[in-house]
């Protein structure tokens, strides 16, 4: 797996929703409420202007509590790929989100710049 996804530059958005697309959205077998619990934290946390994302991406010292994304992938901007996965779940699980009551802010709102 590592081989495969070391392929990929995380830092271009089309690269790494490519992968959100094929690992995690695809039959993902969550439920509704699932999905709008989740995107319902990724708008908290990317609603606050002094969240700590990356507390959230690997710790190599703590291999017991994290799951490992490549080691060659560098984040300098942690945010980034919250940001992204916002994005990916707007585009896969929006409307059937909304049809819980949850409104959804645009990319923009949460201050999201789209790029590639």
């Amino acid at each position: 797996m590592g081989e495969k996804l070391n392929k990929y530059d995380p830092l271009e958005s089309d690269q790494l929703q490519s992968l959100f697309d094929e690992y995690f959205f695809k039959e993902c077998g969550y439920t509704t409420k699932h999905k709008a619990a989740m995107v319902k934290c990724l708008v908290e946390a990317l609603s606050d202007d002094v969240y700590d994302f990356s507390i959230h991406l690997p710790n190599y010292e703590d291999e017991e509590n994290y799951f490992f994304l490549p080691s060659s992938w560098e984040f300098s901007r942690p945010r980034y790929i919250f940001e992204q996965a916002y994005i990916a779940s707007i585009r896969h699980w929006g409307s059937e989100v909304k049809k819980t009551g949850m409104e959804l802010p645009d990319a923009d709102q949460l201050g999201i710049i789209k790029c590639s």
